[in-house]
């Protein structure tokens, strides 16, 4: 998630920044994952704007588990458009 920066005093701490930021990101996306299954809390964390790189850094998936699963969401949020569209 955090880009290498160029080594220097004022870029150290801007590091580090990032660093601390990248832990944040992982605390609030394993919480989300422990009150949902997998599926799920993928699909949320991509509809809160996180990219399928930073939700596989994240939840320590492969990006294209990440695609997969949202893939699957998306299929199946169009089934159930359907099937409703055809029971109203």
């Amino acid at each position: 998630m955090a880009k290498k920066i160029l080594k220097s005093p004022e870029n150290k701490t801007v590091d580090e920044i990032c660093v601390k930021l990248d832990i944040i990101i992982k605390l609030l996306a394993n919480n989300v994952v422990n009150s949902k299954n997998a599926t799920e809390a993928t699909a949320h964390l991509r509809t809160i704007g996180l990219s399928n790189k930073e939700i596989a850094e994240a939840l320590n998936l492969k990006q294209n588990v990440v695609s997969a699963r949202i893939a699957n969401v998306k299929k199946t949020g169009m089934k159930n458009k359907k099937k409703e569209k055809n029971n109203g």
